[in-house]
């Protein structure tokens, strides 16, 4: 059963509550530690197909191997220019038709309405992969559920989102999840790339938001440091992107001020917003991000398809 509410799609994280968030993460713990080569009956019998009408790896990669995980298998919508969307097929059409070959789409596409659009036209339940700059919900969830498994817990930290605040959806999704706990934020980014005001109304009650343009005047107090590129594709133009690229980076020599602990994080890929020399730091945790993807999504999916009552078996008693 998806969740309390048997939940049909998850289009946005506004249709999470906080325990149902917390819910996803424990069932995700549980499947954390299973080797990548373990195949689940959780989804057996179950296909996923992923209908990517914008580049993708990571968000791709981990659905389809985290379908792998529960047991489920998966098809893949093509390349634009290797199907008839290239032709003129809609993509109304092209959900109509491959929700009839699955029983769960994953959808990224560049219209901001395009999970809404396909969840009103599918026959089964979609999954929000990234569309447009409005929301990348798994994206987020898999953030969140990083800094709840490196602090066992989201409440009382402070966490710092730099870098381009305005046009990332995942920034989107990661401000209403946040939302739903109690910590302190800091928006460290430039002026022209700070939170849009829709985005800024997710904050709610629980976060206390601070902003500023200078990474080094909150470094010390943060657990967390959220950095996300700034993207071409997304700036105003040419120009605007050459000015503000590179004005928020982080390198491991201001690291130094940081609490041991720090933890950072970058949902990947990245530009020069990280420099490579982070890689080697203790803090640099954004590749262990980037697996806890296929977990998180394993979960989803177990909890989706409505198998959530099937539990890997518990590790043998040692000899």
């Amino acid at each position: 059963m998806w969740l309390e509410q048997q939940r049909r799609s998850l289009v946005s994280l506004a249709e999470l509550t906080r325990k149902d968030i917390l819910a996803v993460f424990r069932l995700a713990d549980e499947l954390l530690t299973l080797p990548v080569s373990d195949r689940l009956a959780i989804c057996e019998g179950k296909t996923l197909a992923t209908i990517f009408l914008q580049p993708s790896t990571r968000t791709r990669l981990s659905f389809e191997s985290a379908m792998l995980l529960v047991g489920g298998t998966y098809i893949s919508f093509g390349h634009p220019e290797m199907t008839k969307t290239s032709a003129g097929e809609t993509f109304e059409d092209t959900v109509r038709v491959m929700s009839g070959y699955a029983d769960v789409l994953v959808v990224r596409h560049a219209r901001d309405d395009a999970a809404a659009a396909a969840d009103a036209l599918s026959a089964v339940p979609v999954i929000n992969a990234g569309c447009g700059t409005l929301e990348h919900p798994t994206q987020a969830l898999t953030d969140l559920y990083t800094i709840h498994n490196l602090f066992g817990s989201i409440d009382g930290l402070t966490i710092g989102l730099m870098g381009d605040l305005r046009t990332q959806r995942t920034i989107n999704s990661l401000a209403i999840a946040l939302s739903r706990f109690s910590v302190n934020v800091h928006l460290i980014c430039h002026p022209e790339l700070n939170l849009r005001p829709e985005t800024a109304s997710y904050l709610g009650d629980n976060v206390v938001v601070h902003s500023t343009d200078s990474l080094a005047d909150v470094l010390a107090a943060l657990d967390v440091l959220y950095i996300i590129r700034i993207d071409r594709l997304r700036t105003a133009g040419p120009d605007d992107y050459a000015c503000l690229r590179g004005s928020r980076r982080l390198t491991a020599a201001q690291l130094a001020a940081a609490k041991p602990t720090l933890a950072v994080l970058n949902p990947l890929p990245r530009d020069d917003e990280l420099a490579a020399d982070v890689d080697s730091t203790i803090h640099a945790r954004y590749f262990h991000q980037a697996h806890l993807g296929r977990p998180l999504r394993a979960a989803l999916l177990a909890l989706m398809l409505g198998a959530a009552d099937h539990r890997p078996p518990p590790p043998a008693a040692p000899s």
